[in-house]
């Protein structure tokens, strides 16, 4: 799959590179956990196209698919601070080992306000008996601010680390806006 950019209103853009896509895989549930829940597969992980950190290529694409069968996409759009408002069209494509062989359309509304970059309740993610390598707990905390989850108790995480690794990103997503 391959996301082009969105163009907007008197030449405004959301860049290709704000858009990521990602690969729905099932879960096969073989017993109910409660009334509201059933057997069967249900729509659970997304998988990325690229890793949001390095680029680097993921799992998720190629697949290889059934004629006949379905596969479900994802595409979480990344609207940049201070973006046009307006109506912003682009397309995914979808490519095989041929080419392209179809091509979905994407339409977004970019409203006249933001989001701030932080939270404004009071409420931490608790974290407990986590122990990641090097540094690890640095991605953990970025990626949970990325997506909005502000983590507590990141221990053992020295003092030191959390003050050169998670403090900037907290500083810079309160101050410029989380980017990626």
């Amino acid at each position: 799959m391959e996301a082009g950019a969105l163009r907007g209103p008197r030449g405004a853009a959301i860049p290709a590179s704000a858009l990521r896509v990602y690969r729905e895989v099932d879960y096969q549930v073989g017993q109910r956990s409660d009334a509201e829940g059933g057997v069967g597969s249900w729509p659970d992980a997304l998988i990325p196209e690229s890793d949001a950190f390095y680029g680097e290529d993921r799992n998720a694409f190629p697949v290889d698919l059934a004629a006949g069968g379905r596969i479900v996409a994802w595409v979480d759009v990344l609207v940049p601070p201070r973006q046009r408002p307006g109506s912003y069209r682009g397309s995914i494509r979808v490519l095989d080992s041929s080419g392209q062989v179809a091509q979905v359309p994407i339409r977004l509304r970019v409203r006249g306000f933001s989001i701030p970059s932080t939270s404004s309740l009071r409420s931490l993610f608790g974290i407990r008996g986590i122990s990641l390598p090097g540094g690890d707990q640095t991605l953990f905390a970025a990626a949970a601010l990325n997506n909005r989850v502000s983590l507590a108790n990141l221990w053992p995480f020295p003092e030191s680390r959390f003050v050169a690794n998670v403090l900037p990103l907290l500083w810079w997503s309160r101050i410029e806006g989380w980017t990626r």
